[in-house]
This record gives C-alpha cells, structure tokens and sequence, in this order.
C-alpha cells in the first residue's frame, strides 16, 4: 500500500491506458500522480505543487488536443488549474484560470460545438457555474 499524501486526499482521477492514478491533495496544495506499470502495480508518486490553492478535484483529458493526457484541477481559492502533458508523465507548470468563489468541482464537455473541450465548475459558496469557453 502506497501512502499518497498526508493530507486528505479529496479526488481521484485515473489516466490512460496504462490506469494511471492522479490525487488531489487539498491540505497539501498539489496534486499527486503514480504511473501505471501496465501490470496493476504503479511507480513511485510524483507530488506536483500548484501553488497556494487548495486542489478539491482533478480531470485527466487531452485538453490542448496533442494526443496526450492533460490535468485539470478544481481550486477552493477560485481558480482552475491545468497541467499540460508532455506525454511521458512529466508536465508542464501549471497555468491558472479564475473562476471566483469556492471551486469545489469541474466537468470537461465541448459546450459550444467547436470540438474543444470546455470546463464548467461548481462554487458551492455563491451557488453558481463558471464556464470557462476554450478558444
């Protein structure tokens, strides 16, 4: 059994093919992802800090349409986070979206048609939607 984070891990995501394990450790403000070894047995954990944001839930999806899994994240300082993939597990540093409010949740849907996926998050605070349109 691998301990993932001391903190409260409050959203699992799991990835490609290989089920990949993606954690959003709130307490710990970063995200924590184990590779899959192919075989149900996964490498060590990477921690990936976020910065002061407090992850509550992670999205893992080919955002930038590269072909290769990307991370979203759901921040409680009103923000979304995104990580994109280099495609061998590693990321780039993440980039931050403001949303406002408690962003407690995300989904990923093409809202408008364009064949992009767009991000909607919950602010259970203010009881409202973002919608954050990717162009």
């Amino acid at each position: 059994m691998t301990q993932v984070a001391k903190s409260l891990p409050k959203c699992l995501e799991i990835g490609d093919q290989k089920l990949d394990i993606v954690a959003a450790n709130t307490y710990d403000d970063n995200i924590s992802v184990l590779l899959g070894n192919g075989d149900g047995t996964f490498q060590p954990q990477q921690r990936i800090a976020l910065g002061d944001v407090n992850p509550r839930a992670v999205k893992v999806i080919d955002v930038d349409g590269g072909g290769k899994p990307d991370i979203l994240t759901a921040n409680d300082m009103g923000s979304v986070s995104l990580l994109l993939g280099n495609g061998d597990g590693t990321f780039l540093a993440s980039q931050m979206f403001a949303t406002g409010g408690l962003t407690r949740s995300l989904a990923v849907i093409d809202l408008n048609g364009d064949g992009k996926p767009d991000v909607v998050t919950a602010d259970n605070l203010r009881n409202q939607l973002s919608v954050l349109l990717q162009r």
